[in-house]
């Protein structure tokens, strides 16, 4: 991987904003890394630098995360698909194991005490391993104590008094709320994506003609010389389609009747009734004129606007 072709991965397993520290400085300590950015928001990971991709991968993965290439597109995923990859998560899935053991300990101990404890201790290494694993490598690269450090101690502590049931139980709980948090988290991510495939692909820019080659060189209208480039004083500015990844703050752009907004920003001139319920769930269109806010992906009504793009 070279500098100018920046690694796009998509983060899964992030349920806090410290995670995405986490991640960003152990992977940020690798050999050639120049730059890492996690946004934990979108849980996608930017890496740029000479790494090898596949270290970047691991190096994710030894952190506790699931870590593959950006997807270009998104499809929604329904309540089932986004539950079944909860379970099928390695960690979750030592969650669920660490939980039955926890469980047939608790029916075992009026019977065989002996039993019980080896039942919890069986669970609660299910419900430690990623725990403790996760926290090992955040040490290793550099990010210092944290969560899963201090659980997996208070764990060990439990159990080296005798307290088998009351450790396991907290193991398994810890996880098992992790594990709800992550689903939560990655519904939320599901629908901001949702959001963000209804704006169009495509942008109308108004622009200036500049360095006109039809012109250059012809004495200016003005009589102060001739004209040798930027805005050209007789062309008219003209509409150009570009991806919306290519605006900038500041560009000026048309939709036409029936057509999504593709940026954030700010009505120029026109008026038209704006519907807003894909952003904002409201039933009946907003009217907009100049000076008036529009939203990405929302739809224009019957009337031409010109919007001057403020966020990207």
């Amino acid at each position: 991987m070279d500098n100018s072709q920046p690694l796009e991965l998509r983060i899964t397993g992030m349920d806090c904003a410290d995670c995405a520290l986490k991640l960003e400085k152990g992977v940020a300590r690798l050999d050639g890394i120049s730059e890492c950015q996690v946004n934990f928001t979108t849980a996608k990971m930017r890496v740029e630098g000479t790494v090898d991709p596949a270290v970047v991968l691991d190096r994710g993965r030894s952190l506790g995360y699931d870590v593959a290439k950006a997807k270009e597109g998104h499809a929604p995923q329904t309540f089932h698909q986004q539950l079944v990859e909860l379970i099928r998560r390695p960690r979750n899935t030592f969650t669920l194991i660490g939980g039955l053991f926890l469980v047939a300990g608790f029916a075992l101990q009026g019977q065989s005490e002996l039993g019980a404890v080896g039942l919890f201790l069986i669970g609660g290494l299910f419900g430690l391993y990623f725990p403790a694993k996760s926290g090992w490598s955040a040490l290793r690269s550099g990010h210092g104590l944290d969560m899963n450090i201090l659980m997996t101690i208070a764990a060990i502590g439990a159990f080296a008094i005798g307290e088998y049931g009351e450790a396991a139980t907290v193991i398994v709980l810890f996880s098992l709320g992790e594990a709800l948090e992550g689903y939560t988290m990655e519904r939320a991510r599901d629908s901001i994506r949702g959001l963000t495939e209804l704006a169009p692909a495509e942008a109308l820019v108004v622009r200036s003609c500049l360095d006109c080659a039809g012109h250059l060189g012809q004495p200016l209208p003005d009589g102060s010389g001739s004209y040798d480039g930027g805005p050209c004083p007789w062309c008219e500015v003209h509409e150009t389609m570009v991806p919306v990844e290519e605006l900038a703050v500041g560009d000026v752009i048309r939709v036409k009747p029936g057509e999504r907004i593709p940026m954030d920003g700010l009505v120029l001139n026109g008026a038209s009734a704006v519907n807003q319920a894909p952003i904002t769930g409201e039933s009946l269109p907003v009217e907009k004129h100049a000076g008036s806010d529009v939203f990405a992906g929302t739809i224009n009504g019957d009337g031409l606007l010109e919007i001057e793009v403020t966020q990207l």
